[in-house]
């Protein structure tokens, strides 16, 4: 009647966790058991393990390439698991995409896989040419992106070119215009016309013999350049 109660030993399946021993099947862990005066049940109380979630978090770059790095979760067997990843900068990603939203934790961890991707915000260029017929059709670019070189041949097969560039009405110079990086949407309006001669084209002086050629002066004058 007072003595204690040996419990025995026993094997638990791989995807469970003893806890501890109980008077009940939901009861409180006891540390032992006295032998009463009366037929008494012991019950093993055991927990389902934990299992690893895997998140592959692929985040685009301003190319459209993309970074990957792994996150580890982990949650009991058979229980739901619902995918959450906080977007890390909200003004230069859109929410991130999950390949499933909801997953049931599997004793199997190469089930419990989850693709995160995180793609770039996206914006529009939109062009608009004054002095051609031709248009230049609107532009989607990434967060970031570069905006590169125009494509100036249907001008240049008029022997025309661009003669002034502006950026959401601010005058800018085609170098200015090929390294932003686009960060909202933009207007660039193109103008187009004959390109300005900057430099003239004068024949060669040409001299077969310099004898008798003689130093006659020094001559500085003003040149006017049209820039």
């Amino acid at each position: 009647k007072t003595r204690k109660i040996t419990l025995p030993e026993f094997n638990l399946k791989d995807t469970y966790n003893f806890v501890g021993w109980s008077l009940s099947e939901n009861g409180q862990i006891q540390a032992k058991f006295i032998a009463g005066n009366e037929n008494i049940k012991i019950y093993a109380q055991t927990e389902l393990q934990n299992r690893d979630i895997t998140y592959t978090v692929k985040t685009q770059k301003a190319d459209g390439s993309y970074t990957e790095n792994t996150e580890i979760k982990s949650q009991k067997i058979g229980t739901n698991h619902t995918v959450a990843y906080a977007n890390q900068d909200n003004t230069v990603y859109q929410n991130p995409v999950y390949s499933v939203a909801n997953l049931i934790v599997s004793a199997d961890e190469t089930q419990n896989k989850v693709t995160i991707t995180i793609n770039r915000k996206t914006y529009t260029v939109t062009y608009l040419v004054d002095g051609h017929a031709s248009i230049i059709p609107s532009k989607t670019f990434r967060h970031g992106e570069k905006h590169g070189e125009f494509d100036e041949s249907k001008f240049e097969a008029d022997d025309l070119g661009i003669v002034k560039l502006e950026l959401d009405n601010s005058q800018k110079t085609k170098e200015e215009i090929k390294n932003l990086l686009v960060t909202k949407n933009h207007i660039i309006k193109v103008y187009v016309g004959e390109p300005t001669r900057l430099v003239g084209k004068y024949p060669q002086t040409k001299v077969d013999s310099p004898a008798g050629i003689q130093f006659e002066r020094d001559d500085v004058r003003e040149l006017k350049f049209n820039s």
